[in-house]
C-alpha cells in the first residue's frame, strides 16, 4: 500500500468517527424529546378510543403472566381514580405487515368504547382503509362477550364486522386483534 493510499483511508476513516460521533450526541439529545411525543400521542389516542377517562395507568407489568404476545400494552382507564375501562395495544399481521392497534373496553358494561389503528403497512385505498373512522366506528359499542367475526356483507348479528371491501385480510387482522385484547379482557376484568 502506497502512502497516498493510507492518508486517504486514515482520512476517511477519521471523517467517519467524527461523523458518528455527532450523530450519537444529535441522538442523546433527542431521545429525551422523542420519546416525550410518542407519549403524548399515546395518551391522546387513549383519550380517543376511552374517551370519558379522567386518567391512564400503565398496567401491562401487573399482568405480564396472562398477556399474550400479541398485547404489547395495556392500561387502566380511572374515572374519578376508579379502574372504569381497559386500553389494549395489540400487534396483529395483516396483509401488508404488522398492524397495529389499540381498543378500549367498558368494565362495567363489556363494550368495545373505541379502536384506533396505530401504524400500519396495508394497501393505499384498501386496506389502508382500516384508519378511517367509518371502520373503526363498526366496533363502537359492540358487546365484548362475544367472539367477534367478519363478513363481507351487511351484519345482521350483533357479533359480526362487515369488512372492507377488496381488504378481508386486513378486516381479519384487526378483528382477530380485537378479539385478542377481548378474550384477555374477558378473563381479567
Amino acid at each position: 500500500m502506497d502512502k497516498q493510499t493510507f492518508k486517504l483511508g486514515l482520512f476517511l476513516m477519521l471523517v467517519a468517527a467524527l461523523a458518528a460521533l455527532a450523530l450519537a450526541s444529535i441522538n442523546g439529545m433527542t431521545a429525551p424529546i422523542i420519546a416525550s411525543n410518542e407519549q403524548i400521542a399515546l395518551d391522546a389516542a387513549m383519550s380517543e378510543v376511552y374517551p370519558s377517562s379522567s386518567s391512564f395507568v400503565d398496567s401491562y407489568a401487573d399482568y405480564s403472566d396472562s398477556i399474550p404476545e400479541n398485547i404489547v400494552g395495556l392500561a387502566i382507564a380511572e374515572v374519578d381514580s376508579t379502574p372504569a375501562g381497559v386500553v389494549y395495544i395489540v400487534e396483529n399481521g395483516g396483509y401488508g405487515g404488522t398492524i397495529k392497534l389499540m381498543v378500549a373496553f367498558d368494565i362495567q358494561d363489556k363494550v368495545i368504547t373505541g379502536l384506533r389503528i396505530l401504524t400500519h403497512n396495508e394497501t393505499p385505498g384498501l386496506g389502508a382503509n382500516a384508519k378511517t373512522s367509518w371502520f373503526n366506528e363498526r366496533y363502537l359499542d359492540v358487546d365484548a362477550t362475544n367472539e367477534l367475526r367478519v363478513v363481507k356483507t351487511e351484519p345482521v348479528n350483533p357479533d359480526e364486522i362487515q369488512a372492507i371491501t377488496a381488504a378481508t385480510i386486513t378486516s381479519r387482522a384487526v378483528t382477530d386483534g380485537v378479539n385478542i385484547a377481548r378474550a384477555h379482557f374477558l378473563e381479567n376484568f
